[in-house]
This record gives C-alpha cells, sequence and structure tokens, in this order.
C-alpha cells in the first residue's frame, strides 16, 4: 500500500507539473499526447483496472473533499443513473472534439484543460458521495472497463472508498466482475462498447482528412499548433469546405455510428444463426462475446496511432517490438475474456468461499475395518461440514447480490462435485428463504450496499461503545459526521440502531450481562440490609455495592439512549441505591432488551464472598464471615464512617486507608492536648473518648469519629484535650498527607468547610 501511495502522489504532483509546465515547455503536448496518454491503455491492462483506481490523479482529486472532511452526499439517481455509460461516452466525444478543435496544440489551452478537470473532480466531490466522478462523469471510466473486464491479465485488490457510501449499485471499484454480468444487458453498454472503436478511428482519421496527408499527424506537428483555436471556422476537410468547428464533431458520430451499425449487424448475425430461439444463456454468451471483440478492435486500432508521433523516432526494431507486444497482450486477454461467462464467475466465487470453510477426506482403500468404522464416522461428520458450508456459501453469495433464487442452477456443476443431492439442495434453499430468514428477498442486494452497511455498522458500534464506557450519549456531532462519511439515510441509520439490540448480537449480550451484574449487586444490599451486623458494615456493604454499580448502570443508560427510542434508562441515572438499580435493570431486561434477566443466588452474600470486584467480596465478608475480615477491611470501615470521608470514591479511600498509621491508646492516654501544636488528624476505629476543655468534660466520641482535621489546616494550638476513656484504636494522618488529600478532593474541602461553619453557629449560639 505504501507502493501505492507513493505512484498516487507521484501522479498527482506529474499532474498538477502538466497544468503549471506546459505553457512553458514547447515538447509538453507531445510528451502528454504520444507519451502519457498513449500508455494508459497498455497501463490498464498491465496493471489491472483497480491500480489504476486507487493511482488515478483525477480520482485522487475528486476525493480531495472527502479528505479535507467535506465530502458530498448527494446520490446520482433516474436517467443519469440509468444512463451512466452513455454519459460518459458523450463526454469523451466532447474531449476529442475539444482537443481536434482547440488543445491539441494550444498549451494555455491545453493547461486550462487539465486545470479544469481537476477543478470538476473536485466539485464532484464536494457534491456527490463516493467515486460518483469515476463511475458517472469520467470519459475514462467507461475506456477503462471496456478494455479489461470482465477478466484481467493480473489479479489486483479492490479500490473500493474506505468508507463506503453505496454511491452506485454494482460498483467496480467493489467487484469489477459483478458489476460486469450484472449491468451486461444494459442497451446503453451495447451503444457504448459498439462505438467506441469508430470513435477511435473517427478521431485519428480526421488528421488525415484535415489534411490531405498522414504526414501531418505522424510528424507530431499538430501538437505544436498553437494558433489551431484561431481556426475552428477554416475548411475541415481537405475535399470539402467544411469549417472544422462541424468536420470535427461530425467525423466522431460518423465513425462511431457506423461502428455501432457494424458491431450490431454482427452480434444479430450471430445471434440468428445460434437459431429461432437462443436461450438466455447463449444469448449472454453471444453478447459477451461482442464487448470482447469490440475492446480488442479498439485497443489495437487505437495503438495503430497512439504514440507513433513518437515511435517514428525510435529505429524499427523498436517500433516493431512496441506493436507486437500490444498486438501480443490485447490477444491474451482477448482470449481469455472470450471463453468467460456468469457461471464461471459465479461458481470461481463460491468455490472461493468453499475453500475457507472446506476439510478434504482421505482416502478409505486399504483401510482396516476399525479403520473404516472410524472414517465412516469422519465422512459423516464432514458431510455434515460439506453441506454447512455449501450452504453459508449459497446465503453470502446472495447476500452480496451476485446469485439469485433463479440463478441457482449454475451452481449444478459444483454441487455434482461435492456430491450435494438434489434433496439436500431442496433443504437449503428452503431453509435459506424461510420466514424471516429469506436472503434471496432483498431485491438491490448489492456488494457495495452490504460493505457499506457492514462498514457503517462497526464505526457505529464502535462510536456506541465508546459513549457507553464513558457512560453517556453518542455526540451527535460524531454521528453526524459518521452519517455524512457513508451517506446513510435516516432510515437505515434506525434500522441499523434496532439492528444493534438484536438479542444474538454482542451489543445486546453486554446490556444484557451489564444489566443482570446489577440485579446481583442489588440482591447483595438486600441481603446486607437484613442482617444483625452493625450498622457501620452494613453502611458499608451498600457503598460497594453502589460504586460497583456505578459502571454498569452508566453502560447501560449511555448505550440504550443511543440505540433504542423505546428504552427508558432514567430510573437507572435517578437510582439512589443498589436495589433500584436491580429494579430499573429488571425492568429493562423484560422490556427493550428483551431477555430473561438471569437469576441472582439463593445466598448472595455467600456468593458475593468471592466477587470478582474486590470491594463487593470485602462487603459480603465483613457480613457473611466477619472472622475472616482483615484489618484492611477494618480500616475501610471505619473511614467510610467518618461524614467527611464518605463520599470519597473506592480507589481514593484505599489509598487513604494505606497512607493512616494505625494507633493504639490506653485508657486515660491523651490522643492530643490542649495548647499543644497539632498536626495529626485521628480516626477512632474503636473505643471511646473524652473531650475536655479546661479539665472540663464537653463531649465524647466513638468509632468513625474524626479529631483534629481542623487543627491541621492553620498553625494554632490545640483546642481542647482528647482521651481516651478505654482502650481505643486510631487510624492517624500526618498534616501533610491531609492537606494534599485536600488538595486532591473538593469532597473532602466541602466537608471541612461544613465542620467549621457549624463550629461558627455554635459559637455564635
Amino acid at each position: 500500500m505504501t507502493a501505492v501511495n507513493a505512484a498516487r502522489g507521484a501522479l498527482v504532483v506529474a499532474y498538477v507539473a502538466f497544468v503549471v509546465g506546459i505553457p512553458l515547455a514547447p515538447v509538453g503536448p507531445q510528451l502528454l499526447w504520444t507519451v502519457a496518454i498513449a500508455a494508459l491503455p497498455l497501463f490498464w491492462v498491465l496493471g489491472g483496472f483497480h491500480l489504476w483506481r486507487r493511482i488515478c490523479p483525477l480520482s485522487w482529486f475528486s476525493q480531495l473533499p472527502r479528505l479535507l472532511g467535506r465530502p458530498g452526499n448527494k446520490k446520482v439517481s433516474g436517467w443519469w443513473s440509468r444512463n451512466a455509460l452513455l454519459v460518459q461516452l458523450s463526454v469523451m466525444a466532447v474531449a476529442l472534439t475539444l482537443r481536434l478543435l482547440w488543445i491539441n496544440g494550444d498549451p494555455l489551452a491545453l493547461s486550462g484543460a487539465l486545470g479544469a478537470f481537476a477543478l470538476i473532480a473536485i466539485g464532484f466531490g464536494a457534491v456527490f458521495r463516493g467515486k460518483t466522478w469515476c463511475n458517472f462523469a469520467c470519459p475514462v471510466g467507461m475506456v477503462e472497463k471496456l478494455y479489461v473486464e470482465p477478466s484481467r491479465l493480473v489479479g489486483s485488490a479492490n479500490s473500493q472508498c474506505p468508507s463506503c457510501s453505496a454511491c452506485k449499485a454494482q460498483c467496480p471499484d467493489i467487484d469489477l466482475e459483478h458489476s460486469y454480468w450484472k449491468g451486461s444487458a444494459d442497451r446503453n453498454r451495447r451503444i457504448a462498447y459498439f462505438a467506441w472503436p469508430g470513435l477511435v478511428v473517427g478521431f485519428y482519421l480526421h488528421y488525415y482528412l484535415q489534411a490531405g496527408t498522414w504526414d501531418w499527424y505522424f510528424s507530431g506537428d499538430w501538437t505544436r499548433e498553437a494558433d489551431v483555436g484561431a481556426k475552428v471556422l477554416s475548411a475541415g476537410f481537405f475535399f470539402a469546405d467544411v469549417p472544422r468547428l462541424a468536420a470535427a464533431p461530425l467525423t466522431l458520430l460518423t465513425c462511431g455510428a457506423a461502428s455501432y451499425g457494424l458491431f450490431s449487424a454482427g452480434h444479430s448475425t450471430a445471434l440468428r444463426r445460434a437459431g429461432p430461439t437462443p436461450d438466455d444463456v447463449t444469448v449472454a454468451r453471444l453478447r459477451h462475446r461482442a464487448y470482447a471483440l469490440a475492446g480488442w478492435v479498439g485497443f489495437n486500432l487505437f495503438y495503430a496511432w497512439a504514440g507513433q508521433p513518437t515511435l517514428r523516432d525510435l529505429p524499427p526494431s523498436v517500433r516493431w517490438s512496441v506493436a507486437t507486444a500490444v498486438v501480443a497482450i490485447s490477444t491474451l486477454i482477448f482470449a481469455r475474456r472470450w471463453n468467460r461467462d456468469e457461471a464461471s464467475f459465479v461458481q470461481d466465487r463460491f468455490a472461493r468461499k468453499l475453500a475457507r470453510r472446506w476439510k478434504w477426506e482421505d482416502d478409505a482403500a486399504g483401510r482396516t475395518s476399525t479403520e473404516l468404522v472410524v472414517l465412516h464416522t469422519e465422512r459423516t461428520r464432514q458431510r455434515t461440514e460439506r453441506l454447512a458450508s455449501y450452504r453459508d456459501s449459497v446465503a453470502e453469495l446472495a447476500a452480496e447480490g451476485i446469485l439469485t433464487r433463479e440463478g441457482l442452477a449454475v451452481l449444478g456443476t459444483i454441487r455434482a462435485t461435492l456430491g450435494i443431492t438434489d434433496a439436500e439442495h431442496d433443504k437449503v434453499v428452503r431453509e435459506l428463504t424461510s420466514e424471516g430468514k429469506n436472503v434471496f428477498a432483498t431485491a438491490d442486494a448489492s456488494p457495495e450496499g452490504a460493505l457499506q452497511t457492514q462498514q457503517y455498522r462497526q464505526e457505529l458500534e464502535r462510536l456506541v461503545d465508546l459513549a457507553a464506557d464513558a457512560g453517556a450519549a453518542v455526540d451527535e456531532r460524531a454521528i453526524a459526521r459518521l452519517r455524512r462519511r457513508y451517506s446513510v439515510s435516516d432510515d437505515e441509520h434506525r434500522a441499523l440502531l434496532s439492528a444493534l439490540l438484536d438479542p444474538g448480537g454482542a451489543l445486546a449480550g453486554r446490556l444484557v450481562e451489564q444489566a443482570g451484574r446489577l440485579v446481583s449487586l442489588g440482591a447483595i444490599a438486600q441481603a446486607a440490609a437484613a442482617t444483625d451486623r452493625p450498622e457501620a458494615d452494613r453502611a458499608f456493604a451498600e457503598y460497594a455495592c453502589h460504586e460497583a454499580g456505578a459502571a454498569p448502570s452508566d453502560t447501560l443508560t449511555g448505550t440504550l439512549s443511543v440505540v433504542s427510542e423505546e428504552a427508558d434508562a432514567t430510573a437507572l441515572t435517578d437510582a439512589t441505591s443498589p436495589v433500584e438499580r436491580a429494579a430499573a435493570a429488571q425492568a429493562l431486561l423484560r422490556g427493550p432488551l428483551a431477555s430473561t434477566p438471569p437469576e441472582p443466588p439463593a445466598e448472595p452474600l455467600a456468593a458475593a464472598v468471592a466477587d470478582s470486584d474486590p470491594w463487593v467480596a470485602r462487603a459480603a465478608t465483613l457480613l457473611h464471615a466477619p472472622e475472616e475480615a482483615d484489618d484492611q477491611t477494618r480500616r475501610l470501615v471505619a473511614l467510610h464512617q467518618v461524614a467527611l470521608f464518605a463520599g470519597l470514591s473506592p480507589p481514593d479511600l484505599q489509598r487513604l486507608a494505606e497512607l493512616a498509621e494505625l494507633r493504639r491508646f490506653d485508657t486515660d492516654q491523651h490522643l492530643c492536648t490542649q495548647g499543644e501544636a497539632g498536626d495529626e488528624v485521628f480516626v477512632l476505629l474503636s473505643g471511646q473518648t473524652r473531650v475536655l476543655v479546661a479539665g472540663t468534660e464537653v463531649n465524647t466520641c466513638g468509632p468513625g469519629a474524626c479529631i483534629g482535621e481542623l487543627a491541621v489546616l492553620a498553625p494554632a494550638p490545640r483546642s481542647a484535650t482528647v482521651q481516651a476513656s478505654e482502650p481505643t484504636d486510631t487510624l492517624v494522618l500526618s498534616g501533610t498527607l491531609f492537606r494534599e488529600l485536600l488538595r486532591e478532593q473538593p469532597l473532602l474541602v466541602e466537608g471541612v468547610l461544613e465542620q467549621v461553619a457549624r463550629r461558627l453557629q455554635r459559637a455564635g449560639g
């Protein structure tokens, strides 16, 4: 891909250089017409259709608005869509006429024409979606396909857009051969392909009809006729006084019409010789061969003249080598195209899909009886797999629009080779056309439609997942940009959103899993509330379940707000307890998610001891088996009891517990003394303390109390003495650590301010 990007960049630079440099270089027009343009058809055949579509500078110009984030969104439809090949043929005829009348030898006119084509391509990209320029307007597009489809000398990857917007039904950039066979019966294709060899002859013949000699053409003098535009009213034929303005288009139209007449007559003759009522397969084969012949004739006629003004300056051996190579290459691809048909294409494509699933059998000759039993079992298994592979391959081809139910007859040879019986085939068809699974039902199924849907769905799922992880709705601007990129309509967008909640889909499965998690957490919280453990332990369990449910609750709320208009997830956001969240999740599982929620365990606390969330496991252990609760859990419970720390998240509470020092005070021992400088905060884990002011007891504190939090904020003496009235365990935070926590945690600041306000109120009262 790096080489392709480099080649594309080089051609874009070369194109711009031609636009700017042709007026400055006298030899510029001859190099463009007799070297660069002359080499293109040979490159298409040797390099492949898709390679040129990836590196074509005009194609890049048409994609420039998309690269700049401003792609067009209109889709060609109606008459233009049906007659695209005739539009491209007409644009080509106009371009050839302008060459003969004006831009062939005039450097300024040629530079202006190249610049105009680039600007028109950019304009198409800004107005229309995808590769509309390449598929519906570019005059070269029709000739590219005539020379290479459906069979190529070399294989090449497709040239589809990174973000398919389904700009064209049966897009050749996704699948060139599929596009060809689906459109081969189009009358406009027949007109364009049959007329093209005549246009080639008419273009080069006009040089002779104008000058009365071939020397003018083969000398290359026509590439140096800078004043050609001023001669449009001079004689256009050497034998008649017809202005060039009329002579040039008249020559092209006459030769194009004659070519169409000759090929049509030959095609009709071949049909008559095939019998009075040839079948559809015969008609398709003869039509295809007429196209292949038109491509071969047009290619060789082009090279009878193209490049000759430059080649004539080279040795004869070089000229003959080039001529021989051109004929050999064109004949080789013609031979490959001649016997190709749609049945071969479908069978090849089917075989490719089947190969991804196929497991070959071993030969049973010379096996022992035991081995034969094993082989029989293996063959039975392989037959089942073979039939499943056949079914899946048919379904994929149908989904891509390559295979219709009526067209299944083309797989007869493959069925015979695989050993698929008629009864098995009929069973597969019945399964694929059963109610709700009719893969043949979509009349407009196409590779580009499937690709557009697949790519858009993947990008939409990515946006939904990101939003769900953040617990928020998808940014509407992001969705709008995505829809513009893929040119997705409102109905298509809504259909894809609905499909995301399909019960069998991955997204729905994740949402059901999250809802089930909320149900389990609600059951744990409910069981905790029903125990006879201390209130601090039960509050800690409620806290742990509430925190563990935040992520799945946000995921459900954010995702459902995007993918379901029916789901009301506000109950989740309004829930203030795990039990309320569980009830809201149950409602969602019975409603928009349409799934039966998992049953919570019969003994939720016992089951939660091994929960994957360590906080839920700690809370369950504290309530179900308190003797197994470790010191760290006890610290967390004590810290959570303190109103100042109750709003901290689990990681912050954990960090606080790890940094605090565990300190024990005996009866009558002072935690702090009035009048001394204080730089520590005490959190009581157990025991009881007295608060003394001037020796008089003014208050008592028990487990969960926080002492000294205000003294560490300002360099002031302690306002009271705190004395243990019984053995007391505490967590001690240094003043430095406490002040650091205040800087990091706004909730702590709010709590301290509340404490200050209360003390001021008491002092004022």
